[in-house]
């Protein structure tokens, strides 16, 4: 029997739903994890977290900061779960400026929510356009018109990531098995 995995994320151009897909997709196929992909966007009701083996939560980042209804979910109680943790910035597909935005981005909020205690954290790429368009539509906009001036998206980072991520979760498995 696999592990139930939760990935919970807030996206405002898509980058985030794309990682997040990508994630749920390898953890599924390459370490038989029963995912669950929960937009926080579309509805802003917290998911209930307690079935899940793993929680894992995206955010994009808009004007410096964490999508409102994923920064909340920091809130929660994640005791016996493993945490996961990720987010989408145009500053972290930038060679020169990935430390900062890891720092900025990750390591910065964590410092109000000490309580959570992630086994893994990364930060990607992403994608900002020329004009504000809804997340439904980013993609298909995306297609037609060249309006996103700036992508920086790195599904490879996300998809070594995923599979880094998965290999943690299984050890976490094999030892908490051995050790029962």
């Amino acid at each position: 029997m696999g592990q139930n995995t939760l990935i919970v994320f807030e996206t405002y151009y898509g980058s985030t739903k794309q990682a997040a897909n990508r994630i749920a997709k390898i953890l599924a196929e390459d370490f038989n994890h029963d995912v669950t992909v929960h937009n926080i966007s579309k509805d802003q009701k917290h998911p209930e977290i307690e079935n899940y083996d793993n929680i894992i939560i995206g955010s994009c980042i808009y004007n410096g900061s964490w999508a409102s209804h994923a920064e909340n979910l920091l809130n929660k109680s994640f005791d016996g779960k493993n945490v996961g943790l990720f987010v989408c910035s145009m500053f972290a597909g930038e060679k020169s400026l990935y430390r900062k935005a890891y720092v900025a981005y990750l390591e910065t909020p964590l410092e109000k929510h000490p309580h959570v205690k992630p086994i893994a954290m990364e930060a990607f790429g992403g994608r900002v356009p020329n004009k504000e368009y809804p997340e439904q539509w980013a993609e298909n906009v995306a297609s037609k018109l060249p309006e996103f001036t700036t992508d920086n998206r790195t599904i490879d980072r996300v998809e070594i990531w995923a599979k880094e991520l998965g290999a943690k979760l299984k050890d976490i498995l094999v030892t908490e098995t051995t050790t029962m």
